[in-house]
């Protein structure tokens, strides 16, 4: 019954005209540390396209560490160049950060600390401390604001960092398809999609979602 209504919601979103909504974000209670404060590291009060790629690209690769307010992002060695050019100064003009390039083979990205970042990514959006498998979900935060470009870039930044393109073996088209190990996760961006007015295909068995 439960897949059944999940099915009939689905498909009544491509005929739901979205009407897009500001989010603004209490971060009034977000602790801050000393060394925060000493590095003016800043907390947005909005949801924007940036903010939303940044929670798309944690949910996708990224850690919060249950000690010292570590967080990470860390994807293949081959994508140097997506944190130095993109991902870097994403966080910067967002929570006024700087971050240095951790490259380990086979893998590269970044790892850093910031007890009000730490705070605002678990207590804001949701994501969770410690291990995220089967726990992960889309923020109810992105999916409310029915914001094109902010579910765009939500998503934009899970493929990022979970995504591929492949040829199908019974098709001349590409296959666009995320992989994210939790249910939920997979579902929502399953919605953003049908949102969006695409037409994604979910395998939960598999923990993916296509075009």
């Amino acid at each position: 019954l439960r897949k059944k209504k999940f099915a009939k919601n689905f498909q009544k979103l491509s005929k739901k005209k979205l009407q897009k909504k500001e989010i603004m974000l209490d971060t009034k209670s977000i602790p801050y540390s000393p060394i925060d404060i000493k590095k003016e590291i800043r907390l947005p009060t909005k949801l924007t396209p940036e903010l939303a790629e940044i929670i798309g690209a944690h949910t996708g690769d990224g850690t919060l560490s249950t000690k010292r307010y570590y967080f990470s992002i860390r994807t293949s060695i081959f994508e140097e160049e997506y944190f130095t050019k993109h991902v870097f100064p994403l966080y910067k003009r967002t929570f006024n950060i700087n971050l240095k390039l951790l490259k380990r083979p086979p893998i590269c990205g970044f790892e850093t600390s910031s007890k009000a970042i730490h705070y605002f990514k678990n207590q804001i959006f949701g994501l969770p401390i410690g291990t995220k498998t089967h726990k992960i979900g889309v923020s109810p935060l992105i999916s409310e604001s029915n914001d094109k470009k902010i579910m765009g870039a939500f998503l934009r930044g899970v493929f990022d960092t979970d995504g591929c393109v492949y040829f199908s073996k019974h098709q001349t088209y590409p296959v666009l398809s995320i992989t994210v190990k939790s249910k939920k996760a997979i579902k929502g961006m399953g919605l953003l999609l049908k949102k969006l007015g695409y037409d994604p295909h979910i395998n939960l068995k598999s923990y993916t979602v296509y075009l």
